[in-house]
């Protein structure tokens, strides 16, 4: 089985709000006007040691906070609703439209036996619905996301996750589309 690679792909890892609003910039220019467009959505924290702590960060910069509450995006992600609460409680960041992924194979899946419809990680989603491996060490996982400089097995872990969700909510906004089409 192929597994899942950026291979060719730029990665941007940056704390400057300049190449945050470049990197907006260029999302926007790819919105959609026959419906939200895509974006792969997916967060990375700094695993907690005890329950509800947070790990806030320093700046967030205006172009992401209109860039999440544009109404021509729909973010998806595993487990996007969990990121989006606490990206409001820890920054008062609103997300405004958003979709989990298994909520979208849900509604992909509608013929399907129901057995199939339990919830799954992104790493089973991929296999179930793109046919690919992904890998995700658990090492990597449970990181130090606050370092300072993150090491390269955490750019490529986070840049295959974000576009991994992107795939997925490509995929299975397509499948729906589908479905609700007349014959």
């Amino acid at each position: 089985m192929e597994n899942m690679s950026l291979a060719n792909m730029p990665v941007t890892v940056t704390k400057k709000a300049i190449k945050v609003d470049q990197g907006v910039g260029f999302v926007c220019r790819f919105r959609s006007s026959y419906g939200p467009t895509v974006v792969g959505f997916d967060m990375e924290w700094r695993p907690n040691v005890h329950s509800g702590e947070d790990n806030p960060a320093d700046y967030i910069p205006v172009s992401l906070q209109k860039f999440l509450v544009d109404p021509s995006f729909l973010f998806c992600g595993v487990g996007i609703e969990a990121d989006a609460a606490k990206l409001h409680r820890q920054y008062s960041l609103f997300v405004r439209q958003f979709e989990d992924v298994n909520t979208l194979h849900k509604r992909a899946c509608l013929n399907v036996d129901p057995a199939a419809h339990v919830n799954k990680g992104l790493k089973a989603m991929v296999l179930v619905v793109l046919g690919k491996e992904l890998r995700k060490p658990l090492y990597v996982t449970l990181s130090n996301w606050d370092s300072e400089f993150l090491t390269d097995e955490q750019i490529e872990y986070a840049a295959i996750d974000a576009f991994a969700t992107l795939l997925l909510g490509i995929r299975l906004t397509y499948l729906i589309s589908t479905i609700s089409q007349p014959p």
